[in-house]
């Protein structure tokens, strides 16, 4: 049985490889990172998307509308390991080169009609020592995306 600092180091890695997928939108690179069909996940794009299919279909539409170009900014990432299921958390910030100005739901920034667009976020990625099919291996089975704020009061009596 792995240890945990090895269980954290596989998250990590799995992390790390779809960061990388996400510039650009590499959807074979991304793939093997997710628990198949049986992977949820809630874009930046304020959008739902239900198992790897749906995933591959929005990756390959989003295409036609900007350039993913970089994740950057990584910053206060942890992860946390409880037998079977992991789960990190991180903030970053999203580069988009914008093709089309309506981008992808709410994923096209704030300055209509900008062509460079960062947009700062917070993750939660979910991670089960299951494939999907039963097999006893690290996959992300659900991803949270949503903005970030990076300033305005962050309690009501501020």
């Amino acid at each position: 049985m792995p240890t945990v600092d090895e269980d954290r180091a596989e998250i990590q890695r799995l992390h790390d490889q779809w960061f990388r997928a996400n510039e650009g939108l590499h959807i074979d690179q991304m793939q093997p990172v997710m628990a198949g069909e049986a992977f949820k996940h809630f874009n930046l794009n304020g959008f739902t998307y239900s198992g790897l299919s749906e995933l591959t279909k929005l990756w390959e539409r989003m295409a036609e509308v900007f350039n993913l170009k970089a994740l950057v900014n990584e910053n206060d990432l942890r992860i946390e390991v409880r037998g079977d299921m992991g789960f990190l958390t991180v903030e970053s910030d999203c580069e988009l080169e914008m093709i089309e100005a309506d981008g992808s739901g709410a994923m096209k920034g704030d300055d209509p009609g900008a062509t460079e667009v960062v947009m700062p976020f917070r993750i939660t990625e979910i991670y089960v020592r299951d494939d999907g099919y039963g097999n006893p291996v690290w996959k992300m089975w659900h991803f949270h995306c949503s903005s970030r704020l990076l300033e305005g009061p962050r309690f009501v009596t501020e």
